[in-house]
């Protein structure tokens, strides 16, 4: 059994008697097309044989040979953290309230300095930190007369930990960036597969919900297809599939999965399962909708 439920924010979400659930929505502050679906009891999805990487302190440290040499390159350098139960993906806008006085202090001081910082997910399960987060720079600071503040943050590259090198007033670490690795199998078919399927989910959430949502610039620059000719396919790919990741409402933990993953056509593959159960699923509630509307005729 099926019903709908609303919120203030204008968010529509279509729940089951199992716990599924499809949730199309534009967020206000960001002002982005926002297309989501939750896989939630039988519908979760799979990761076998595949663990989130936590980093501990001082027991999991790593000193690289080559460190210094890397540090000169950029791809090592200290960063402060912010723990949070959420996952940034590269490309993506997130807003961020910081009202604790050791993150005040962290957010004045980059302000200072080259506005970046870590986003990095803390599982609050455990009480463990993510090994891999993503570097945010933040775009607009938004200062409250209490001294609160409320920041805009887009998420640039992916980061390693490899150390802790303070954890007080806030953490500061050495991390090191790092990309997906080179496809080893041809997967533009799974790719084509994604977009498809997702332009049918968006097609039929705007016929559901009588909307005319579209996809906004940032997804439309580096869809296949659709991209400049001149973008290195392997990184276009790569920033599509973080592009899809950041629509997708999945368990948090899903989501530092796919995050931490090198591999494009992992990330792909899951985000095209995904899609295939959201569309079949928005597919029924269309057909049911207008089989309801003939009857009211």
């Amino acid at each position: 059994m099926y019903g709908f439920v609303g919120n203030s924010n204008g968010v529509g979400v279509w729940k089951s008697s199992n716990g599924s659930r499809m949730v199309c929505s534009r967020r206000p502050y960001r002002g982005m097309l926002q297309v989501r679906m939750a896989a939630e009891g039988g519908g979760e999805i799979s990761f076998s044989n595949v663990e989130i990487e936590y980093y501990r302190p001082r027991v999991d440290d790593i000193r690289l040979d080559d460190e210094r040499e890397k540090v000169e390159q950029g791809t090592v350098r200290e960063l402060p953290l912010f723990p949070l139960g959420i996952v940034l993906n590269p490309g993506a806008n997130t807003p961020l309230h910081i009202f604790e006085m050791r993150y005040r202090l962290l957010f004045n001081r980059i302000q200072e300095k080259d506005n970046m910082f870590g986003l990095i997910f803390y599982n609050k399960e455990n009480n463990l930190v993510a090994r891999v987060g993503c570097a945010a720079l933040v775009t607009q600071y938004n200062p409250l007369d209490d001294g609160r503040l409320l920041v805009d943050n887009n998420g640039t590259k992916r980061f390693r930990v490899l150390r802790y090198l303070e954890e007080k007033p806030y953490i500061k670490a050495m991390v090191e960036f790092y990309d997906d690795e080179e496809p080893t199998e041809d997967i533009s078919e799974v790719e084509l597969n994604v977009w498809s399927k997702l332009q049918d989910v968006l097609r039929l959430s705007n016929k559901l919900y009588d909307k005319r949502q579209e996809f906004g610039e940032r997804m439309t620059k580096v869809a296949p297809g659709d991209a400049e000719q001149d973008v290195e396919q392997a990184d276009r790919r790569k920033k599509f599939s973080f592009s899809v990741n950041q629509m997708l409402d999945m368990t948090v933990l899903d989501q530092q999965l796919l995050l931490q993953t090198r591999s494009t056509s992992m990330r792909l593959k899951k985000q095209d399962s995904i899609l295939d159960g959201a569309r079949q699923y928005l597919a029924a509630q269309v057909t049911i909708k207008e089989a309801l509307g003939k009857d009211k005729k």
